[in-house]
C-alpha cells in the first residue's frame, strides 16, 4: 500500500475522525519518546510513559511520577512540546505546516482547524492561524519574562528555562511544573501566582473571544453573544471561587484568587490540595468540571454550555424562548449542552465506579476529585496519581482523551448519516 493511497484513504475520513487520532498519533510519540533512556534518569514503564503523554497532550498535568527529579532536560522539553501541540490543537500546528511549505489550504484542513475550534465555515481559517499563533507567543514570552525575574536569581541560568516550561504550561493550561509540589514554594509570591494566573485566564478564555476583543471587526461593533457569555461567566466564576475559597478554606485574597483560577483546568496549586475542607472540596469540584470556554486551551464541559443548560432549564419553566442578550438560541446548541452535561456526568458517575473496586484502599473522595480533573483536564490531585493501578490509570488517561478532544467530537466519530424518516410522536411521561 503506497502512501498515495493511504492519503486517498485519509481524504475520505470524517475530519473529527481525524482530529481524534490525530491526538492519539502524537501521544504514542511521545510515548516513545518518553521511554528514550536519555529522556528520563531511570526506567519509565510503559503503562507511566503512556500516561504521561496523554496528560501533556491532553493538557491535564497529572502524572504518576516527579518531573523535575525523573525527566532530563530532553525529556522536559519532550514534554513541554507535548502540551504546547495539545494546547494548541494538533490541527492548527499541522496546517500551519502545510500552510507555510505551498503556500494553500485544502478544504480538508480548513474543516480540521474548523472542528478543532467548533466554528462554522463563515469563519477565516488561515486568520485563525495565524491569531493563535502570534497570540500565543506574545503571552507565552511575556510570561517567561517576568517568570525569569522570580525564578532567574534562584536557578541562574536554569531559572530562564524553568520560567518558560512554567508560562507555556500555564497558558495551555496544563499544570505542568518543575518544583516537585507545584507552586507551594511561591504561595506568597504575588509575580510568580498573579503572572501564572493571568496566562491561565487568557488561554481559557478561547482564542475567538480573544480575536474579537483584540482586533475590531469592520462590520461589527458590539461584541457577540457567544464572548458575552465567556466573559459573563468567569468573572462569576473567579468572583465566586474566590469568596468562596476565602471563606470555606480560610486562604488569603491572593492564594484564594488563585485557586479559583487555577481549578478551572490549570492544574497548579498554592497548597496541598488534600487538606482541602469538606466545604472547599466541593466547590473546587464544581469550578472542575465547568473548566474553562470553548475554542481555548481548557477543559471541562466549558462556561456557556453551563450557561446554556442552566438557563434553557429557566426558560422551560417559564414556558419561553431561551433569548440571552436579546438573541434566541436554538434548540440545537440547547440539546448539545444538555446532552454534554450528562454525558459528563455520567462518565464521572462509571469511572468512579470502576475505580471504587480497582482501588479499595484509597478513599473514594479522593479517588472522584482523580476522575473529574482528568476529564475536565485539570490536573489537581490529592496525591493519589502514583498511587493507581494499571488499571486505573488506563480509565484515567481514556478520560483525558475524552476531555481534551471533546464528547460531541469523540460521539460524531462513530456517527453516520441516516435517511429522515417521520414517525408518529410517542408520548413518554417524565419527572
Amino acid at each position: 500500500m503506497g502512501i498515495s493511497h493511504i492519503h486517498q484513504k485519509l481524504k475520505k475520513l470524517p475530519s473529527s475522525l481525524l482530529l481524534a487520532l490525530g491526538f492519539f498519533c502524537i501521544i504514542l510519540l511521545g510515548t516513545f519518546l518518553l521511554m528514550l533512556p536519555f529522556s528520563a534518569t531511570k526506567t519509565i514503564s510503559p503503562i507511566d510513559a503512556l500516561f504521561i503523554a496523554t496528560s501533556a497532550v491532553c493538557v491535564t498535568g497529572l502524572s504518576p511520577i516527579e518531573i523535575c527529579s525523573t525527566l532530563t532536560l530532553f525529556g522536559q522539553i519532550v514534554l513541554m512540546s507535548l502540551f504546547q501541540i495539545g494546547g494548541l490543537g494538533y490541527a492548527i500546528l499541522l496546517v500551519s505546516l502545510i500552510s507555510i511549505t505551498n503556500g494553500t489550504l485544502s478544504f480538508k484542513n480548513k474543516l480540521l482547524v474548523r472542528e478543532s475550534f467548533g466554528v462554522d465555515n463563515r469563519t477565516n481559517t488561515k486568520e485563525i492561524i495565524k491569531f493563535v499563533l502570534i497570540s500565543t507567543f506574545i503571552c507565552e514570552a511575556l510570561g517567561t519574562i517576568l517568570l525569569s525575574v522570580a525564578f532567574f536569581p534562584q536557578y541562574g541560568n536554569r531559572g530562564i528555562f524553568i520560567a518558560l516550561f512554567t508560562a507555556v504550561s500555564a497558558f495551555n493550561n496544563a499544570g505542568f511544573d518543575l518544583f516537585g509540589n507545584s507552586l507551594i514554594a511561591y504561595n506568597n509570591s504575588a509575580l510568580v501566582l498573579l503572572t501564572v494566573a493571568s496566562l491561565i485566564i487568557i488561554g481559557g478564555l478561547g482564542f475567538l473571544v480573544l480575536k474579537e476583543l483584540i482586533i475590531p471587526q469592520r462590520h461589527r461593533i458590539r461584541l457577540s453573544v457567544h464572548t458575552k457569555i465567556v466573559l459573563l461567566m468567569t468573572i462569576i466564576l473567579l468572583l465566586l471561587g474566590t469568596v468562596g475559597f476565602i471563606i470555606t478554606q480560610k486562604l488569603s485574597v491572593l492564594e484564594a484568587f488563585f485557586q479559583a483560577v487555577t481549578t478551572r483546568t490549570a492544574g497548579f496549586c498554592s497548597f496541598d490540595q488534600s487538606i482541602l475542607t469538606p466545604k472547599a472540596y466541593v466547590l473546587t469540584i464544581f469550578l472542575m468540571f465547568i473548566g474553562a470556554s470553548p475554542c481555548s486551551t481548557g477543559g471541562g464541559i466549558k462556561t456557556t454550555t453551563l450557561f446554556t443548560a442552566l438557563g434553557s432549564c429557566f426558560s422551560l419553566l417559564k414556558g419561553k424562548d431561551f433569548i440571552v442578550f436579546k438573541r434566541y438560541i436554538s434548540k440545537d446548541t440547547v440539546i448539545k449542552a444538555l446532552f454534554i452535561f450528562l454525558i459528563a456526568v455520567l462518565m464521572i458517575f462509571f469511572s468512579c465506579m470502576i475505580l471504587s473496586f480497582s482501588e479499595p484502599d484509597i478513599p473514594l473522595s479522593a479517588l472522584f476529585y482523580e476522575v473529574v480533573s482528568a476529564l475536565a483536564t485539570v490536573g489537581l490531585s490529592q496525591n493519589i496519581t502514583s498511587l493507581l493501578s494499571a488499571t486505573s490509570k488506563i480509565i484515567i488517561i481514556f478520560l483525558m482523551y475524552i476531555g481534551r478532544v471533546g464528547i460531541l467530537t469523540i460521539l460524531s466519530c462513530f456517527s453516520s448519516e441516516a435517511k429522515h424518516i417521520e414517525y408518529l410522536e410517542g408520548k413518554v411521561i417524565v419527572g
